[in-house]
């Protein structure tokens, strides 16, 4: 066996008393497989692997962790040192943070080499050429002098996996390496992961909240929440039928192919604090078949087949298949659309590229948005995909009246917005409003909740004093935040609440049309689930007008009636989502489906086909 934790057991000390990160947690990892390492944020799913490698700065760390024999909580910083790189890679979220700014990214991958081995420098640059030709970097010999700053996101990435395998390490450990990336770059990184292991007989610690990649690319699988294993077993098991509340929640959270009309199954509250050391199951404040039974003591592993064990004391018959719900008919205001409410036509937008010349007098010009036309129709979801830089989010804030065009037009209610003086674009806000997708940057952190939210009602002068407050409370009780929580700071809200916190403000004007940009790619599944049903209730409610932008096209089919694929700047395809996502008619939408990760496959494994089929809600 390649790697075995035994009871690994992390603890930190806070002002608040000490932090119970990972709890005696154990598993085994082989030569060649994947171990997919799936659950919410602060479940502990990285902190255990940076333990392990001596990364969990601070940490109070016991239990074994042996890599092919040797335990690696044992070994000193020297000890270490010398296991990470030949023995151990680290593939790390963030490619930009990881990678040095000022150091050219062959330098980088060369100190590692030269670091561990003895080598001429000629021979080493030759060898990172070679590196960066297998991870699909084009032109290689040319991008090897080339700083971080100047690859794409996807690129970096695949500089960082150059970088882990450098030493050709026995195991590679890869934490949420394919988060903010697209379906395209994800896809082919995922490919080129699986090639080299293949190739090398690599093994993989795959730690990710994205079950689509878990399906595509594990052997096996477990899951993790307030810092244990609750659920383990082979993927088509905890996929395809899991058997512990916790991973079927998970699981339900999850929009899936043709699942435009389904209710997603969120789980009900916040994570757990991990400061609480209470007995029992630590899900069971969330769950929905708790007994007394559950507040006493951790389950013992249940064993559910030869390969599936789940920590649970649920019957065995309790395993099965995910079924989503379905909104009714009368419920659903997919057809419920009205009049053009706003219309984009041959719309164009450039901007000023790098300085040219001798003087620098003259500019290459980049052209963003190059003659797009579209209508959005009161009342309906329209979804816009496609890859980072396609124009999407310029598009958005275009629409928004945030940027001005360099062509064509933007009419709402059938004025144009680009000839609107600035009293009349102060008044389109009322009617106007974005949602971002980092409801950390976008919310001042300095400013308490309740003036965030307040502040569109004070600038447009709807309330005053004597009712500001009750108007913003309800506000917040409308998008599910407690209204006794006005005076509390960002920081003080999980991620999800912070997304409720930037769409009540959004809501504060009464908008007819809200543009959501990216608004759910940063969220857990399970928060991400909640986000997107509040949003459905809301256009219910409401009679709302979005705008979704997503990279994450499992998602846009769930929430939007209609779909326009974008590509360098141009809508290359556009119609009723039934329509776009079951027959493409275009080459690179067809690429874009077929790139993305599917949970349904798994199913078929283990011919629970029923996983997908969806019932009456009653």
């Amino acid at each position: 066996m390649l790697l075995t934790v035994e009871n690994l057991d992390v603890t930190f000390s806070t002002g608040d008393g000490p932090l119970h990160a990972v709890r005696g947690i154990s598993f085994e990892l082989d030569h060649g497989q994947t171990l997919g390492v799936v659950g919410e944020s602060g479940s502990g799913k990285s902190v255990s692997t940076q333990a392990m490698v001596g990364l969990a700065a601070g940490a109070h760390v016991t239990g074994r962790a042996l890599l092919q024999g040797r335990d690696l909580l044992t070994m000193n910083p020297a000890e270490l040192s010398a296991v990470r790189g030949p023995q151990i890679g680290m593939v790390f979220q963030d490619p930009l943070s990881s990678l040095h700014p000022q150091f050219r990214i062959g330098w980088q991958i060369a100190e590692a080499i030269q670091r561990h081995e003895r080598s001429s420098a000629k021979s080493v640059r030759a060898r990172v050429i070679k590196l960066l030709d297998e991870v699909g970097i084009p032109n290689p010999d040319k991008r090897i002098d080339d700083y971080p700053h100047q690859f794409s996101g996807g690129m970096r990435q695949r500089v960082m996996i150059a970088l882990a395998l450098a030493l050709r390490p026995a195991l590679l450990v890869a934490d949420e390496p394919t988060t903010a990336l697209d379906v395209t770059v994800q896809a082919q990184l995922l490919d080129l992961m699986q090639d080299l292991q293949r190739e090398h007989g690599t093994a993989i610690l795959m730690i990710t909240h994205d079950l689509g990649v878990v399906a595509g690319v594990a052997d096996n699988v477990i899951t993790m929440y307030g810092g244990r294993i609750v659920e383990r077993g082979t993927r088509a098991e905890v996929l395809g039928r899991p058997h512990h509340p916790y991973s079927k929640g998970l699981l339900g959270s999850v929009p899936r192919g043709g699942s435009q009309r389904t209710i997603l199954q969120s789980i009900p509250g916040q994570p757990m604090s991990l400061l609480d050391d209470r007995p029992g199951c630590p899900f069971a404040a969330r769950c929905a078949f708790v007994q007394e039974a559950c507040l006493e003591t951790f389950p013992d592993a249940r064993v559910i087949s030869p390969t599936q064990q789940s920590n649970c004391i649920l019957p065995t018959e309790f395993a099965g298949p995910v079924v989503l719900p379905i909104i009714p008919a009368a419920e659903s205001g997919i057809a419920k659309t009205g009049e053009v409410l706003a219309r984009i036509s041959d719309v164009r937008i450039e901007f000023d590229g790098a300085r040219k010349g001798l003087l620098g007098l003259t500019r290459d010009k980049i052209v963003a948005v190059d003659g797009v036309s579209l209508d959005i129709r009161a009342g309906e979801t329209l979804g816009i995909v496609g890859e980072s830089g396609s124009g999407k989010s310029t598009l958005a804030r275009a629409l928004t009246g945030l940027i001005p065009l360099s062509g064509g037009t933007i009419e709402f209610e059938g004025e144009d917005i680009s000839t609107f003086t600035t009293a009349q674009r102060h008044s389109l806000r009322r009617h106007v409003q974005m949602v971002f997708q980092d409801p950390f940057g976008s919310l001042n952190q300095q400013r308490r909740v309740g003036s965030i939210i307040a502040d569109p009602l004070v600038i447009h002068r709807i309330a005053d004093g004597r009712n500001l407050r009750s108007r913003v409370q309800d506000l917040m009780e409308l998008v599910g935040l407690n209204p006794e929580h006005y005076n509390r700071f960002p920081a003080e809200f999980s991620g999800g609440q912070r997304q409720r916190i930037g769409i009540a403000r959004a809501l504060a004007l009464e908008p007819k049309l809200i543009v959501c940009d990216e608004p759910v790619s940063a969220l857990d599944v399970s928060i991400q689930a909640q986000i997107l049903n509040l949003l459905s209730s809301l256009q219910r409610e409401l009679g709302l007008t979005y705008v979704f932008i997503a990279h994450d096209l499992a998602v846009v089919e769930h929430i939007a009636a209609r779909v326009a694929v974008m590509y360098k700047g141009k809508i290359v395809e556009s119609g009723p989502v039934e329509q776009i996502y079951g027959a493409p008619a275009h080459e690179y939408t067809r690429s874009l489906l077929a790139a993305a990760p599917h949970l349904d496959d798994v199913t078929a494994m283990v011919g629970a086909s029923s996983t997908t089929q969806i019932e009456e809600a009653h």
